[in-house]
C-alpha cells in the first residue's frame, strides 16, 4: 500500500469518526428528543438543574406530573391541578438552524 492510499484511508476514517461524534453531540445537545413517543406516557418538557439532575414534566394519560430526576432517584415535585400548556417542539431542522445561527452571532 503506497502513501497516497494510506492517506485516503485515514482521511475517510477521520470523516466517519467526525460524523459519529457530531451525531452524538447533537443527540446530547437536544436531549435525545428527536423522536416523539405516541404512547400514553410522554415527556412534555425537561430542563437540567445540575450536572446530573433534571426537572421533567410528563403527561401520564390525562394527568401531568412534575418530577425531579437524579441518578438512582425520581421524586414527584408537584401534581398540577390545571394542565400546563407546553408549546409544540420545533422541528429538528429549525432547532439545528437556530443553534448554528446562535453560534455565528
Amino acid at each position: 500500500m503506497d502513501a497516497g492510499n494510506l492517506f485516503g484511508v485515514f482521511a475517510a476514517l477521520i470523516v466517519v469518526l467526525g460524523v459519529i461524534v457530531g451525531g452524538a453531540y447533537l443527540i446530547r445537545r437536544f436531549g435525545g428528543q428527536l423522536a416523539t413517543n405516541p404512547g400514553p406516557l410522554r415527556v412534555l418538557s425537561s430542563i437540567n438543574v445540575g450536572t446530573r439532575e433534571r426537572v421533567v414534566l410528563i403527561q401520564a394519560g390525562d394527568e401531568q406530573l412534575l418530577l425531579g430526576v437524579a441518578p438512582g432517584r425520581v421524586e414527584l415535585l408537584k401534581n398540577p391541578t390545571t394542565p400546563i400548556d407546553v408549546p409544540a417542539p420545533a422541528a429538528f431542522a429549525q432547532s439545528l438552524s437556530s443553534a448554528l445561527n446562535r453560534g455565528r452571532q
